[in-house]
């Protein structure tokens, strides 16, 4: 037989290549989500008002430990309103956010006088610079 040989190589190769079993497959390029505690206390030096050196985002932060975070951001998809409320602590240099649905974020802090840096955590770092109103 002329294609016994290449038959007998792909049995061979078949074996070796495969396909991956299904709990090896890859669903999100996310990285799972940290478990973030919610700890803290409200500290007096964060009350107020912060907007966005860059834009038109507002945190305001209040006495109770509740804040709004207001304003619209520019995406690709156009202009984009923010509407956001929840608690908020601080432990050390880092603030924590609780949203409205239950989500906590925390954030590596700055104060400088009346500018607030909000660097995230994680694997991917994005920090946020506010000027106190």
């Amino acid at each position: 037989m002329k294609h016994q040989p290449f038959l007998v190589a792909l049995c061979a190769i078949l074996p070796m290549i495969g396909c991956a079993p299904p709990e090896d497959e890859i669903t999100s390029a996310e990285p799972p989500r940290r478990d973030i505690p919610f700890e803290g206390e409200v500290n007096p030096k964060f009350v107020g008002t912060w907007k966005d050196i860059k834009g038109d985002l507002r945190y305001s932060f209040d006495k109770a430990g509740t804040y709004t975070y207001k304003g619209t951001v520019n995406t690709q998809a156009g202009p984009q309103k923010m509407d956001m409320s929840g608690e908020w602590l601080v432990s050390g240099t880092i603030m924590y956010l609780k949203d409205s649905k239950g989500e906590t974020y925390d954030y590596d802090t700055k104060l400088n006088g009346n500018e607030l840096s909000l660097t995230t955590k994680g694997q991917k770092k994005f920090e946020f610079k506010y000027k106190r109103e």
